[in-house]
Order: structure tokens, then sequence, then C-alpha cells
């Protein structure tokens, strides 16, 4: 939900209570951004050869846009409220969300809420922040450990 679709009754009634702001550290490395680059080039050549010019277009215009998308540094802007949490332009209201975890090696906070489609929202958060965010948010929501499940340890590992 975006803050300002919010009752102006209620928006009124809103207070900042804490916030920060944090790199998204999971960009690829430049390893993988180099491998997909040639692996799309590679492709795209041999789709050239073949006289598949729609396809070795297609292809590399795929692989530059995902390089270029990937390349961005987006920075995440977390606030908590006194009536829920707005991450970005995104507003959740406390009745909208189930619990919290963090994960203090990733330095990342785990939002899990109560809908059918984003049940976790994860966001970064800075290593001297976490006491403080953990402390606010059990005023409003249960802690939950976090467990990270297979298919986020790989992809962790392979930078993805």
């Amino acid at each position: 939900m975006n803050l300002e679709n919010y009752p102006q009754e209620e928006k009124n009634q809103i207070s900042l209570i804490f916030s920060w702001k944090k790199n998204n550290k999971n960009q690829k490395s430049f390893f993988w951004q180099l491998v997909a680059g040639i692996l799309g080039l590679t492709i795209g050549a041999y789709l050239f050869f073949q006289k598949n010019f729609w396809g070795a277009m297609t292809v590399v215009l795929a692989i530059l846009t995902i390089l270029i998308l990937q390349s961005k540094n987006e920075e995440a802007e977390c606030q908590i409220l006194n009536k829920g949490i707005k991450i970005n332009q995104d507003f959740y209201p406390w009745k909208n969300l189930k619990s919290f975890g963090i994960k203090e090696d990733l330095e990342e906070l785990f939002i899990f809420t109560k809908g059918k489609l984003i049940t976790t929202i994860s966001v970064p958060v800075n290593e001297k922040d976490i006491s403080k965010i953990r402390n606010i948010l059990k005023n409003y929501l249960p802690e939950k450990r976090v467990e990270l499940t297979l298919s986020d340890i790989i992809t962790r590992k392979l930078g993805l």
C-alpha cells in the first residue's frame, strides 16, 4: 500500500519512530556479470552466423538489458512508524504483518506478512542499528527465527 492512499485522518496521526538507509548488497558480482555477458555474446554470435539475425539481436539485447538493470545500485530507505513500516514508497500497516526476524550475519531484516502473494519482505539493515530495530519491532510484532531455505543459500553463495 502506498502511504499516499492512506486515509487522511489516520495519516495525520502517523509519527516516525526510527529510520535508516542502506545500499542493497544483493548486487551481482563482476564475475557473474562477465560470465553472463560472454555467454550472451557467444550465443548471439552463434545465432548470427546461423543467419538467425532476429534471434541474435534478441539474445544480445536481453543480456544487455539484464546487465544494465543489475548494475543499478539501489538504496533501501526504511522507516518504522507508529502505524506500520514504510520501505521506500511502500507502506505496510501493522495489521497486515505477522512477525519479523533479523539475520545478523547477513545484516538483513525479514518481515513476514499475512498476504497471499508476498509473504516475506527482505530489507538490508546497518549492523549498528540491529539491536535498536529489534527492540522497536518487538513492541509491534513477535520475533521469529529466520531459517534460510536451501535455494536461498545456493543463490546467495552463487551471488545470484
